[in-house]
């Protein structure tokens, strides 16, 4: 991914945003492009490594 910079011509706090909405969308970008589906919200026991049931029922 590529390196974010600082806009020296912003205050620190909209740089704070900016590069966190950058980061966001360069992780989502690479999150997508490596498991082949979008990111969503939604929660699965899929998104825990190593998970199995001690009952079986899944």
């Amino acid at each position: 991914m590529p390196t974010i910079y600082p806009d020296p011509d912003l205050k620190t706090r909209e740089n704070m945003q900016k590069m966190a909405a950058i980061d966001f969308q360069q992780k989502k970008a690479c999150y997508e492009h490596c498991y082949g589906r979008k990111l969503t919200t939604d929660f699965s026991y899929e998104d825990i490594a190593g998970f199995a049931p001690c009952d079986g029922s899944l």
